[in-house]
């Protein structure tokens, strides 16, 4: 897909662009028509895609327990992304078990969304930070 962009403060004027650098440009152009040059916010911990079988525990608000198989796809020391069946709420505090080690860390649900009937993913945030809960070793970095 092409269109025709005008840019005067780049030199810019009529020509035709590939849609997505032409997306790309805009989203880099501010205010004035100049390239901001915005750092990008560092993380606490790098992401690390790992699979790995995670056993989720949390209480139901009528108070019983609930227990379900999970898997992870994306992890650091602060939290990862969990793949599973139930979607589970923003803000519910749940367990984490390792089946592997046998340990278990408290999480936070942060982010979550039903993809399919069967499918759903949950961003969880670890209570307190682990940089070694998942089976492999993620440092948490520190920034001066």
């Amino acid at each position: 897909m092409f269109f025709t962009a005008t840019c005067p403060a780049m030199g810019l004027q009529d020509y035709c662009f590939p849609f997505i650098f032409t997306l790309k440009f805009l989203l880099l152009v501010g205010d004035r028509g100049v390239m901001e040059n915005k750092p990008k916010p560092q993380r606490r911990s790098p992401r690390i895609l790992w699979r790995t079988p995670v056993l989720i525990n949390w209480a139901t608000q009528e108070g019983g327990q609930l227990r379900e198989r999970a898997e992870t796809e994306i992890v650091n020391a602060h939290g990862g992304l969990l793949r599973l069946a139930t979607q589970l709420p923003c803000g519910q505090r749940i367990d984490l078990l390792d089946p592997n080690s046998g340990d278990i860390c408290s999480a936070r649900v942060v982010w979550s969304r039903q993809e399919k009937k069967n499918l759903a993913r949950a961003g969880v945030e670890l209570i307190p930070p682990s940089e070694t809960f998942w089976g492999i070793r993620i440092p948490i970095l520190q920034f001066s």
